[in-house]
């Protein structure tokens, strides 16, 4: 069986509330159905979701808690409906996606999201406030180089924090080249 043909197969007797509910939360890696609600604002997207997860091989649930996840094979397929929706819809559910991330402690998705809203600024707000004190004071040092890879490099050179995190990360890591080049923009600042 082609891949065209297996896709087709799971998505043909899909409802089109649901083929919308989905499409609007292809871009989550992982959702809860709080999450889908409140990236949607669609009332019953939590039951919705739910009831996916239950009867439809298409939402998968993860082992310990509410996570779930879009069956691979139809995430993409998914995305691209999500892709096609307009410019302003698809940045509000990804700033809907933000806030609720943020606000649930997981700064990383959230700051991912608001980038692709286009709300940069928010994004290294989270990125400063969180990775400084999970690197600096809590030694989680494997959380620095993707957020330092996310960021663009202008909003990440007027943050001296987020770049004093990365060369830390970078230095424990044997990695002195680069966090010489990261000391070497701090002090680039200041001149």
């Amino acid at each position: 069986v082609e891949r065209g043909q297996l896709l087709s197969h799971l998505l043909r007797d899909l409802d089109p509330d649901d083929d919308r509910l989905l499409g609007q939360l292809s871009v989550l890696e992982v959702m809860t159905p709080e999450l889908a609600a409140a990236m949607t604002g669609a009332p019953g997207a939590a039951d919705q979701l739910r009831r996916l997860a239950a009867q439809t091989s298409l939402v998968i649930a993860l082992e310990g808690g509410d996570w779930l996840r879009l069956h691979a094979l139809v995430r993409d397929e998914l995305r691209q409906r999500f892709d096609a929706l307009p410019e302003a819809q698809r940045d509000q559910l990804h700033r809907n996606a933000a806030r609720w991330l943020a606000a649930h402690d997981l700064p990383a998705q959230a700051a991912h999201h608001a980038l692709a809203a286009g709300d940069i600024d928010w994004a290294c707000d989270l990125a400063e406030r969180k990775l400084y004190d999970s690197v600096m004071r809590q030694g989680r040092l494997t959380e620095a180089a993707p957020w330092l890879d996310m960021m663009p490099r202008q909003q990440l050179d007027a943050r001296p924090q987020l770049l004093i995190a990365g060369a830390w990360c970078l230095a424990l890591g044997e990695r002195h080249h680069e966090a010489g080049q990261l000391i070497d923009r701090i002090r680039a600042r200041g001149k």
